[in-house]
């Protein structure tokens, strides 16, 4: 059953994911635009707003060592 299980897997290892991720992250903070699909889009938008609300609280180290999605 998937009861609680609420992130797509967008056909790809967990690995490959959260790589993926870290990377799409880092070029919309860099470019401040990607070009990517809607379902991708949609799973990003949670982890972006999670880094720019800890960005703008100036999280302690720790905090920012712990929510680091976005390698680079």
């Amino acid at each position: 059953m998937r009861h609680g299980k609420v992130h797509r897997k967008l056909g790809r290892h967990s690995a490959h994911r959260t790589a993926m991720f870290a990377n799409m992250c880092a070029s919309l903070i860099k470019h401040e635009q990607i070009v990517t699909t809607l379902p991708k889009a949609k799973e990003l938008r949670p982890i972006v707003e999670k880094l720019v609300t800890l960005a703008k609280k100036g999280g302690s180290p720790p905090a920012v060592r712990r929510s680091r999605k976005c390698a680079t």
